[in-house]
């Protein structure tokens, strides 16, 4: 009996120390698993950061983006405030023809015809309207100032024109000599306070021909630097003959205010 006892107590032994070790093995199958676990939720958790860092990269390319366009429609309306004075297009038949068909002009002459050529029209009308409202507040003889500087440009220019078909030196555009009144003379009369019509103003007229002759100069310097002397006065003799007969007051200011712009 006594050997039979002590081999049940040596396997109760045995049998506790196995389930001590099962148990110890259990704890650490525990502790591996939730250590996986950890590892997973922090996993999860830097997922979530970078998630959250690209979304805020994204959200600042969005804001930088339209910062961008905003400075881009910025300096597109200030471009658009600094354009020069606008000049309707019209039909580039006229210069061709002024040039005596010849074919000598070039497309950026054409063009420059078309812009003087359109805003005299344009002009042209606008001031034929005026002049018939105003008939009765202008002063006989008022009308004939600037039709002198046209009449002595328009002669300089086909002078000019004649030189060269003869094959002679082209001489520079000068001015014309103003033969203004006086101020005293050509100021009109005041209309009545219940008239509404507007008056023309004449301070142009008086050096048309100056005005005229600086704006073609611009015009040469800003169109035709890659041409001759010859090339560029025939091109523009050719403007000035095509729009000589609408360089009204009006058009004179016009062209003032491109050579103005262009100095």
């Amino acid at each position: 009996m006594a050997y039979s006892n002590l081999k049940d107590i040596a396997k109760h032994r045995v049998h506790i120390h196995t389930e001590q070790q099962q148990q110890q093995q259990q704890q650490q199958q525990q502790q591996q698993q939730q250590q996986q676990q950890q590892q997973q939720q922090q996993q999860q958790q830097q997922q979530i950061q970078q998630q959250q860092q690209q979304q805020i990269q994204l959200q600042q390319q969005g804001q930088q983006q339209q910062q961008m366009q905003q400075q881009h429609q910025q300096q597109g309306q200030v471009r658009a405030g600094d354009s020069p004075p606008p000049l309707l297009s019209a039909g580039g038949a006229g210069c061709a023809g002024g040039n005596g068909g010849n074919g000598v002009v070039p497309t950026t002459t054409n063009a420059a015809a078309d812009m003087l050529v359109g805003a005299s029209a344009a002009i042209q009308q606008q001031q034929q309207q005026q002049q018939q409202q105003q008939q009765t507040a202008v002063p006989p003889g008022r009308g004939t100032e600037c039709n002198g500087d046209i009449s002595t440009a328009a002669n300089a220019a086909a002078a000019t024109a004649n030189a060269a078909g003869g094959g002679g030196s082209l001489p520079p555009v000068t001015a014309a000599p103003s033969t203004s009144t006086p101020p005293a003379a050509a100021a009109a009369p005041s209309p009545p306070p219940s008239s509404n019509i507007p008056i023309i103003s004449s301070s142009s007229s008086s050096s048309g021909g100056r005005v005229v002759c600086l704006a073609l100069e611009r015009l040469k310097k800003r169109f035709m630097l890659d041409y001759t002397d010859e090339e560029a006065e025939a091109a523009l003799i050719a403007v000035v003959l095509n729009s000589a007969s609408s360089l009204f007051p009006a058009v004179v200011d016009r062209l003032h205010e491109w050579a103005l712009y262009w100095k």
